[in-house]
């Protein structure tokens, strides 16, 4: 039927999974816009073209739909609600929680400069996020300040999309509100049982800016990505940081398994989670630490010139008294 699946290693396993992809049934799934959303086209850093065609790959179908205007037919493979920068509205929230007690699944992230949802739609399932931004200073990249944060995985076994990751490779964050569990308003029937699924290291800050020299909020061990589950198999994911699959970071350290378990599960093929492809050799952006560019500084910007300028001293001194 016009697939191809190309197999990057010549063993009886990795030939399996690809003939496993190959032959599976073919679903869509539907990206949320209207709420300004990142766009499923655009090649901008923290947009979502790579995401869409590593989704595509895998032989599902990617449609948009603005649920402030159409209705999400109820065979949807799978609902993903990446950046959006506006509220999202009671009547598109009605449809996404409609879908949900029909037994769908969702993936949330909202962006925490632009509308982190702080109190709004995510206390329909018993959370919020944090005032503030983790940081994780140990790990920060010089040339994106300090906002990559690592997330791991505190219990493996919590669920089934975490079930081949493993935490010498983490998922990674491009700064990320934390996820707090709160008790649902009176009017908010709650149906869902929160899990914790990605948590930063213990060592992590909650500060109140982007700057190191910012306020304190809080030190620990902050959850970046939940799942709230309810009574009817429905299962919505919540990520703290909409960047996590963004063009820019897609490929890092375990996003791309991490991405291939998550949509594998979301329209319900999650036996393919251990049939996960070998992903080919993909450039990515060069990140500097802080500690390798202080050394750089010290010796290229401090250091070399001072050499430099006392290596002409002595051979200055050297040729005019001898």
């Amino acid at each position: 039927k016009d697939r191809v699946e190309r197999c990057y290693k010549p063993t009886e396993v990795s030939m399996t999974k690809a003939l496993l992809r190959l032959l599976k049934g073919r679903k869509t799934i539907f990206f949320s816009v209207g709420h300004g959303e990142s766009k499923t086209d655009s090649e901008k850093p923290r947009d979502l073209k790579s995401l869409r065609q590593e989704i595509e790959r895998l032989f599902y179908d990617v449609t948009e739909i603005n649920l402030e205007n159409e209705m999400l037919p109820k065979d949807a493979a799978g609902l993903a609600i990446i950046g959006p920068d506006r509220d999202i509205s009671d009547k598109a929230g009605q449809k996404i929680l409609e879908y949900l007690g029909n037994g769908g699944r969702v993936f949330l992230a909202f962006d925490p400069i632009q509308n982190p949802d702080n109190a709004g739609f995510l206390r329909h399932f018993g959370l919020k996020t944090a005032m503030g931004i983790v940081h994780q200073e140990e790990n920060a990249l010089a040339n994106v300040g300090s906002f990559m944060v690592s997330g791991s995985f505190p219990n493996l076994g919590a669920h089934k999309i975490l079930e081949t990751m493993d935490n010498r490779t983490p998922v990674m964050f491009y700064v990320t509100n934390a996820l707090l569990k709160i008790d649902p308003p009176a009017n908010v029937s709650m149906d869902y049982k929160v899990s914790e699924l990605i948590k930063s290291v213990p060592t992590s800050s909650l500060r109140a800016g982007y700057s190191k020299q910012d306020k304190i909020l809080g030190k620990g061990a902050f959850t970046l990505f939940a799942v709230a589950k309810n009574s009817k198999g429905g299962e919505i994911f919540i990520s703290g940081d909409s960047d996590i699959f963004g063009n820019q970071f897609l490929y890092q350290q375990g996003n791309p398994l991490f991405m291939f378990n998550l949509f594998s599960y979301l329209s319900t093929d999650e036996d393919m989670i251990k049939a996960a492809p070998e992903l080919p050799k993909v450039s990515q952006d060069f990140y500097v630490t802080d500690t390798a560019l202080k050394i750089y500084k010290g010796f290229f910007i401090l250091g070399f010139p001072v050499l430099f300028f006392f290596m002409g001293g002595m051979v200055w001194a050297r040729r005019r008294w001898m």
